[in-house]
């Protein structure tokens, strides 16, 4: 999953969690109870750790990591991969 939110909204934390948690509760419902998909999953630079904080407070878990996936000046980052399936889903319910 992609989330993209206005760059003038990212810079108040508590904005950006709120639509950001918002978000992620609609995807998981659409895509778990509405299309019938069995996960989903994100991958997130090592250096987002607010956002990272997010995903697994909505209970997406780590899964793995890209190592030295992309450079962002001159400096290999990390990726990180989230994901939840559909049964993590209805068990948070």
């Amino acid at each position: 999953i992609s989330f993209l939110l206005d760059p003038g909204l990212t810079c108040a934390p508590r904005i950006y969690e709120r639509y950001f948690s918002s978000y992620l509760t609609m995807i998981k419902t659409f895509g778990f109870s509405i299309v019938g998909l069995n996960r989903l999953y994100t991958e997130t630079y090592e250096s987002r750790r607010w956002h990272i904080q997010i995903l697994e407070s909505n209970g997406f878990l780590l899964e793995g990591k890209l190592r030295q996936h992309v450079f962002i000046n001159d400096e290999g980052v990390d990726s990180l991969m989230h994901g939840i399936l559909s049964s993590d889903f209805r068990d948070q319910q």
